[in-house]
């Protein structure tokens, strides 16, 4: 009859509503799953690709063993032979045409979609994703770090492939003899392979070992942004310092534009090279095939010399040595920090294909001229390339490894989701018969929120609640249960997560369902300070913590998927409280490319879920344009024109941008500042001093990681404000009073507390250097509050509101009083469009501190 199921009953049904939906993701297409790596979940894909690794060893030990056995080229096996050793060998050439329809796919649609030619919704994101120069450099560490893996791979390959032929033309440069039919007999016969293609092969094993370490680099292992349009104008922005520009200084200084174009050429030449040796070579003459292969030899070394790593390599080496002192490559490459082990997986297992498949057509070749030695020496590859498939680890990184590294280059901390799981629904299993307050510590291994983990990750978005937010409205109300969680083992910087029975319950469900393989909760990853506690690493939290907060936006926008859960219209919580109207919020549920909303609220199925995507979509037309195709130069470059120039991303960072202060005055106008400060009043927050990063970055499409890049955000929206409504003042900072004096007591003046309303509460900042040119200083007394002190004039200090007249009213600090120095803390700022009077006689200049 539709009862409603409590809490505790919800938990009860949690292992067995988890055993239905995992055996429906088991019944899943396995192989479209696997074409997905990033859907399929890690456990089933390094199952998998382990298996593939083993058969493709274990194939080609098999191949070899026949070809030393039979001394016979496979083709002229007979009988039961010929059955056991031909269709294996048939199977792995489809399996290895698989495995180039999947990776050249991809490639091909990177190369379509995104590395040419994107979307300007494409663009935006990507940018977003690298939405700060740490980031940035990071991904570009990153690829160097791997590039320079692979590079050592392709060379090694060109060696060995080099050697064996100059070996096998020494041998039978007067002794090759091939001969179609061999009834007669093997009597002088030498070679399995018509004499004339000998250099095609040596030429296409060349091709492939270059062609596939060159999709490596750009496909496998890169992260979602990669090698798109977007990084290679973040790396011009990074790298772009000098006005000179030509061909060689890019293929000098831009890495990912080699590789682009490198890859680019390798996926063009890719499949033709692949069907002229699969038996397209019999429709060229024999004259012409010698003509062939030093054509695919030229086409290599073009691709290498674009791509510039190998000839880069030997810089790296001596560089490394003697200069710089760092390691080329990373000491433990089955462990590295920022990798996850899908794509550490997955590139082996890539790479593995060259060795592979070359032993395999070299034993087809048979033990004539030997060819079968150099088949067991790629059989040895094959076998050390699993071996580190299987040693290939994820890097857990504890909270104190993470706030002792030298560089905030990541988005904190990112978490098991498996284990986040089972160790979710231990607690809630356990606890069903608990007390109104659980608290838990849980072992959940945490590894570095780097780019590219955040790709495979489920974002968390949520308004925080505990047992007393459901307390604010109804005082004696039925809260319910509040767990109190922290992870154990952490060495002192740990903090405890607040998280409320309905949505851990919802959490749980969720993430079962999806097959991500990280999850970013910012309770968990973000460094949360202990408040009143004076532990040295308290500092340390609240560093890390400035650092990533204004971050999130580019994490929001480049995460796998985005689950939200849902508290809105939620009978028993003050509106203020709902999902929808949290400040915070809007930039997690309006930039994700896909969110999910789990709704935790008492009043499922009213449609409310509509009205917060209303919002999605209204934020999201500011500034991403889902039709406009663009070029790279519209995307950070000032030659654009004004209908893409009115959507782009603004970064503050960016050093070929001649004229960024009139670029932010114009987003500001034509975005429109009106409807902006209406939200800043709608949407509530525990700290407004988040509004600049949580609201303005997003509403206005202006990364802002300077604090006079905030400043003259400020400047533009009340110039914009003013134009617009007609209107000639406007409060710029509001601060609460009561009996302790004024609330926030420090940080009063500071650029985040402009534009943002009353204060909340959690606000707190330094002291600012305040000068204002101005005709005196007005007292007002007032009955049981301190004396006002109203500075009204020009405003010098902070900078930017020169073309107004400004009020400062201010209230003397009582401790500065009694040590006899100018400090104020501030109550209100106002700004004003006024004619100003040309007679500055009377004027003097007042500087004080704002506390």
């Amino acid at each position: 009859q539709g009862l409603e199921v409590g809490p505790k009953r919800r938990s009860e049904d949690i292992a067995g509503q988890l055993r239905s939906e995992s055996f429906a993701m088991s019944s899943q297409n396995i192989v479209m799953d696997f074409l997905n790596v990033v859907i399929l979940s890690r456990s089933r894909f390094i199952l998998i690709a382990r298996g593939i690794a083993c058969f493709k060893v274990l194939s080609l030990a098999y191949f070899v063993v026949w070809s030393y056995g039979s001394r016979l080229c496979f083709r002229h096996l007979t009988g039961f032979a010929s059955l056991v050793v031909n269709l294996p060998f048939g199977v792995c050439l489809l399996l290895f045409m698989v495995e180039v329809v999947f990776w050249m796919y991809s490639l091909y649609k990177r190369m379509l979609t995104r590395m040419f030619k994107q979307s300007l919704l494409d663009a935006n994101r990507n940018l977003l994703a690298l939405c700060t120069p740490q980031l940035c450099k990071a991904q570009k560490q990153r690829i160097q770090g791997l590039n320079t893996l692979t590079d050592i791979g392709i060379l090694i390959w060109l060696c060995i492939v080099l050697v064996m032929y100059a070996e096998f033309q020494s041998s039978q440069s007067t002794t090759c003899n091939y001969q179609q039919d061999y009834g007669s007999g093997y009597a002088g016969v030498t070679s399995c392979v018509i004499c004339s293609l000998q250099p095609l092969v040596a030429a296409y094993a060349c091709f492939l070992g270059v062609s596939v370490g060159i999709i490596l680099k750009t496909v496998v292992l890169a992260s979602h942004g990669d090698f798109t349009l977007q990084s290679r104008v973040l790396e011009n922005i990074l790298m772009n310092r000098s006005k000179f520009k030509n061909a060689i200084w890019i293929w000098l200084t831009c890495s990912e534009v080699r590789q682009l174009y490198s890859a680019t050429l390798a996926g063009v030449v890719f499949v033709p090279a692949l069907l002229l040796i699969l038996g397209g070579y019999v429709v060229v003459p024999g004259s012409a095939q010698g003509a062939l292969a030093s054509i695919l030899f030229a086409i290599s070394a073009i691709i290498l010399v674009v791509d510039g790593g190998v000839i880069f390599l030997p810089w790296r080496i001596v560089s490394s040595l003697f200069l710089s002192g760092e390691s080329i490559v990373s000491l433990d490459i089955t462990s590295m920090a920022s990798r996850p082990q899908r794509k550490v997986v997955a590139s082996f297992l890539w790479f593995l294909s060259v060795p592979w498949v070359g032993g395999c057509q070299l034993a087809n070749m048979g033990a004539l001229g030997g060819i079968n030695n150099f088949a067991a020496i790629l059989l040895l590859i094959c076998v050390i390339l699993t071996i580190f498939l299987f040693l290939v680890r994820d890097h857990e990184i504890s909270v104190k490894r993470l706030l002792k590294r030298d560089v905030i280059d990541n988005y904190g901390l990112i978490l098991s989701k498996d284990r986040m799981v089972s160790e979710f629904a231990r607690i809630l299993e356990e606890s069903k018969n608990g007390p109104a307050v659980v608290e838990h510590q849980v072992r959940i291994p945490t590894y570095l929120a780097s780019q590219d983990r955040i790709d495979l990750s489920a974002v968390i978005s949520y308004r925080w609640s505990d047992e007393m937010l459901y307390r604010k409205k109804n005082p004696n109300a039925n809260a319910p249960r509040c767990y109190k969680i922290r992870l154990a083992d952490n060495e002192g910087f740990d903090w405890v997560v607040t998280i409320v029975e309905p949505m851990l319950q919802a959490m749980v469900k969720a993430l079962a369902k999806g097959n991500q393989e990280y999850v970013w909760m910012d309770q968990f990853s973000i460094p949360q300070e202990t408040p009143g506690s004076k532990d040295e690493h308290e500092k340390v939290k609240e560093i890390y913590r400035n650092a990533l907060i204004p971050r999130m936006i580019g994490l929001y926008s480049s995460g796998g998927v985005v689950i939200a859960f849902n508290n809105t219209g939620d009978s028993r919580i003050l509106e203020q409280d709902w999902y929808q109207s949290r400040l915070w919020c809007v930039q997690e549920y309006s930039f994700p490319e896909k969110v999910v909303f789990e709704d935790i609220s008492d009043a499922s199925g009213t449609n409310l879920e509509q009205e917060i995507k209303n919002k999605r979509n209204r934020f999201n037309q500011l500034w991403f344009r889902l039709t406009n195709v663009i070029r790279s130069n519209q995307v950070a470059d000032v030659l654009m024109d004004n209908e893409s120039g009115k959507r782009k991303i603004l970064l503050d960072w960016d050093h070929t941008v001649q004229n960024f202060s009139q670029d932010v005055l114009n987003r500001v106008s034509q975005i429109g500042a009106t409807e902006y400060l209406d939200n800043v009043k709608k949407l509530s927050a525990s700290n407004r001093n988040d509004i600049l990063p949580a609201l303005a970055q997003a509403w206005f499409g202006i990364i802002m990681t300077k604090e006079e890049t905030k400043l003259r955000v400020i400047v533009s929206i009340l110039r914009a404000y003013f134009i617009a409504s007609n209107q000639t003042s406007f409060d710029v900072i509001v601060n609460k009073e009561d009996d302790s004096g004024v609330v926030p007591r420090s940080g009063t003046m500071l650029v985040d507390r402009m534009l943002t309303d009353y204060p909340a509460g959690l606000e707190k900042g330094g002291s600012q250097l305040v000068k204002i040119v101005c005709q005196g200083v007005k007292q007002e007394l007032r009955q049981g509050k301190a004396d006002l002190h109203v500075f009204t004039g020009k405003l010098l200090s902070p900078a930017g509101f020169e073309d107004w007249e400004t009020t400062l009213q201010c209230i003397r600090d009582t401790e500065s009083v009694e040590e006899g120095c100018k400090k104020y803390l501030l109550v209100k700022m106002t700004v004003r469009v006024v004619q100003r009077s040309q007679d500055d006689t009377e004027q003097e200049t007042h500087e004080f501190e704002c506390l």
